[in-house]
Formats: structure tokens, C-alpha cells, sequence
């Protein structure tokens, strides 16, 4: 049971009303904000703003959203529900490693081409877009984009936090980076 629902995967999907435009039977209350993206001398290209998937992620991880906030919450609208558990729950992340706030600047990189980054003139020290593209171990969005989905799956509970693959050894960096 998360926050007064014994149902833990309304929190991001929902079988009726979902949010339409965002796809997934999307449950939960889209961010609007703009992040301070990540810049460092050592990359080839600028990271834009997250991309569609990254900010479902960031919808719950940027702090401005609470958890429970729902298009369609559990036995909305059954007779006799008043909805209370909502109202009552109201939970943001406020805290600790989950809560990535709306500064990117500190954090791995996302919303950005990695082909453009790792054919980009000069020694980029990343793999080639070829190799990382076939790797099951990493996903890069739509087979060129780094979000947050490249190195994270929110349905792989066995490797927390919710990593695609185990990163001893650094072994997660090394599907992308060559040192």
C-alpha cells in the first residue's frame, strides 16, 4: 500500500479517463515546468528540455507535483465516495535522491541526440550510437535521444532504483561511456 492506495500502479496508469495526449493510459498530472538543463565543457552538444517521456517522470520527481495527484483516482465518482483519501494524502517528494527539483544542471544529462554527441568532431569518449542502440541494456528514445527512460525502467523493481541493469562495477556508465 503507497499513500493510502493499495493499488501502486495508479499512480502513473489508469484503465478509464486517462490522459489521452500523453499516452500509456497515463494517470498523473502532467509537469509545466521549465528545467535548467545540464552544461558541462566536455560535451558536444547542448541538452534541450526533457522530452515527453522524461517529463512523466519528472512529473512526480521535480517537486512541484504531488504523487497522488491523479486524472482518475481510485473509485472517483462511486456513489458514496467522497474522495477523502486524495484531499488527505497529498504527498510530494520533498526529499533524498528522488526528488530531482527543476535544476537538471547537477544530474546525468537528458534531452539530447546521443548520435549527434558521439559522432560529433573530437574525442567524445562514448561509444558509438551503433553499439548503444543495439544494447538491451540501455534505451535510448526513439533510437537516438538520452532520457530518462535510457538508463531507468519504472517496472524493474530488482534493481533499485529502478535501473535497466545492475550498475556494479560501473557496468550500466559502460554501456555508453568508454571510460
Amino acid at each position: 500500500q503507497t499513500l493510502g492506495y493499495d493499488e501502486v500502479c495508479v499512480y502513473c496508469h489508469t484503465p478509464h479517463s486517462a490522459a489521452q495526449n500523453l499516452g500509456q493510459l497515463w494517470n498523473h498530472t502532467s509537469t509545466l515546468t521549465s528545467f535548467a538543463v545540464y552544461t558541462s565543457s566536455t560535451m558536444n552538444v547542448t541538452p534541450g528540455q526533457p522530452g515527453a517521456g522524461s517529463l512523466l517522470c519528472l512529473s512526480c520527481h521535480d517537486g512541484t507535483i504531488a504523487i497522488d495527484s491523479m486524472v482518475n483516482a481510485p473509485n472517483y465518482g462511486v456513489p458514496g465516495d467522497d474522495n477523502s483519501a486524495i484531499l488527505s494524502v497529498s504527498k510530494m517528494i520533498n526529499a533524498g535522491n528522488a526528488l530531482m527539483g527543476t535544476s537538471l544542471a547537477n544530474d546525468h544529462p537528458i534531452g539530447f541526440n546521443y548520435g549527434t554527441s558521439a559522432t560529433a568532431e573530437g574525442p567524445t569518449g562514448l561509444v558509438a550510437l551503433g553499439s548503444v542502440a543495439t544494447n538491451t541494456n540501455v534505451r535510448l528514445v526513439g533510437g537516438t535521444q538520452v532520457e530518462c527512460a535510457t538508463c531507468h525502467d519504472a517496472h524493474n523493481t530488482s534493481v533499485l532504483p529502478f535501473l535497466r541493469s545492475t550498475n556494479q562495477g560501473s557496468q550500466l556508465c559502460l554501456r555508453c561511456h568508454v571510460k
